[in-house]
């Protein structure tokens, strides 16, 4: 997949808007902008995570089947299926422009979708569904009182710190992230495990079986990780292990979940 993108990455580039930067990637992503979620009980994960990490349920009119939960930085998308997991997450990037961006990927024979308006969508080389966006997709759009005044969770989110997921190739899935989103390398490890910087957060690819999220990473406001491990014990939280800056968990559903203070 990597090398694939490497011959038609000049000719992209240059249907890209007028005085724009040119770089060694098709395009830069700078955030993560929302992930979304597979639980087999929607509901009882809107209570989850409303109630120890203050998201605001905002449904922006949409119908009952879509659940956004808000954060300062980005939002959680939980959607009914029998079986829980990672849907697909979304990238933020720089100079987003729908029908450019679709033009560019299908040049490079990415085969990019859409999932209602332009919300773009592509799959990456083990099949994970990555969604590209306007930096601040949603979020944005979001009057900042309606997060303060719902405000009730053990934590107050933040943002997406990182992303871990499990990869059956760990050199090809850095070559295309590198290569397509600009995401710079911190450490490598040879075939058993990548680190990618997003933003100011990070993407964590590790070797494994099959394609899955390994966990995901909120920072939070209000953190204390021993006071935060104690608390999420006392309510009956699964599987709490605490550590000095970190804090493990697994969420309604049993996926995994670390908590980190925010910047």
């Amino acid at each position: 997949m990597a090398s694939a993108l490497v011959a038609p990455l000049a000719a992209a580039q240059e249907t890209s808007k007028p005085g724009a930067t040119k770089a060694k990637s098709v395009f830069k992503a700078v955030e993560f902008n929302h992930i979304a979620l597979d639980t087999p009980n929607r509901d009882q994960a809107i209570g989850f995570y409303e109630s120890n990490f203050g998201m605001t349920n905002i449904s922006h009119g949409r119908t009952v089947r879509d659940t956004f939960l808000h954060f300062e930085k980005g939002f959680m998308n939980l959607g009914e299926a029998e079986k829980a997991g990672l849907n697909h997450f979304c990238l933020g990037i720089q100079d987003f422009e729908p029908e450019v961006v679709f033009r560019m990927l299908s040049m490079l024979d990415l085969k990019p979708f859409k999932m209602g308006g332009n919300n773009l969508h592509i799959r990456d080389p083990d099949g994970l569904n990555v969604q590209i966006q306007e930096i601040g997709h949603g979020y944005q759009r979001v009057d900042s009182a309606q997060l303060t005044q719902a405000k009730k969770g053990l934590l107050e989110t933040v943002s997406i710190h990182h992303l871990s997921l499990m990869v059956t190739d760990v050199k090809r899935s850095r070559d295309f992230y590198t290569e397509m989103f600009g995401l710079n390398v911190i450490k490598d490890e040879e075939s058993k495990r990548c680190v990618l910087a997003v933003g100011r957060g990070f993407m964590e690819l590790r070797k494994g079986p099959k394609a899955a999220m390994n966990h995901f990473c909120l920072a939070c406001k209000n953190f204390n990780a021993t006071e935060l491990a104690a608390k999420l014990v006392e309510a009956g939280i699964d599987k709490v292990v605490g550590k000095e800056t970190l804090v493990s968990l697994h969420d309604s559903s049993g996926l995994v979940i670390q908590v980190i203070a925010a910047n």
